[in-house]
């Protein structure tokens, strides 16, 4: 084999590993904190809280953490063009937790590493209800709900923290999930 002949293979070679590496890399790309199941199970639960999320849903994340960056684009990407509430859509938009204070949301879903203490607090203040997967955070009151819906249905509700918000449930929805 010539020389010229084995250098074209080795170049179409090397294209060939570069493509399956991006491809593998593409589809390693980790699924969304909340997948479609959890925000549909989400849209549904929703249609049980009193005053009902409108408008803006904000996807909060910290821009300074790759890991909340990714998940939020993937939440973003489940959401498509909004979450459906019974007859109304909740609009999604990314919000850096670090300028919460600043943006208007009628619902904030929390990506991974992005609940804190100044989230909590500014969700707190509008009054509006807080998502996570994050079931620790839940607990510890940073954020009102959880939903992972991987093994089964599992939605757990931090009744302190609905209180702050000032965020109702009705009878049915609290029969269906775990309270803190």
């Amino acid at each position: 084999m010539s020389a010229w002949k084995l250098i074209c293979r080795c170049v179409h070679c090397c294209g060939f590993i570069a493509a399956l590496l991006a491809a593998s890399r593409l589809a390693g790309a980790a699924p969304p904190s909340l997948s479609s199941q959890d925000l549909q199970i989400l849209g549904s639960a929703l249609t049980f809280v009193e005053p009902r999320p409108a408008g803006t849903l904000a996807v909060v994340y910290s821009a300074t953490d790759d890991v909340s960056r990714q998940d939020a684009a993937a939440i973003m990407t489940a959401l498509g063009k909004g979450l459906p509430i019974g007859a109304a859509i909740l609009t999604p938009k990314l919000v850096d937790a670090a300028v919460i204070g600043s943006a208007d949301f009628g619902l904030a879903i929390i990506a991974a590493n992005a609940n804190d203490e100044a989230v909590a607090q500014s969700v707190d203040a509008r009054h509006v209800l807080c998502v996570t997967a994050d079931r620790p955070a839940v607990q510890r009151g940073l954020c009102t709900v959880a939903i992972n819906s991987t093994a089964r249905v599992d939605i757990f509700l931090n009744n302190r923290a609905a209180q702050r918000a000032g965020i109702t449930f009705a009878t049915a929805f609290r029969m269906m999930v775990r309270e803190r």
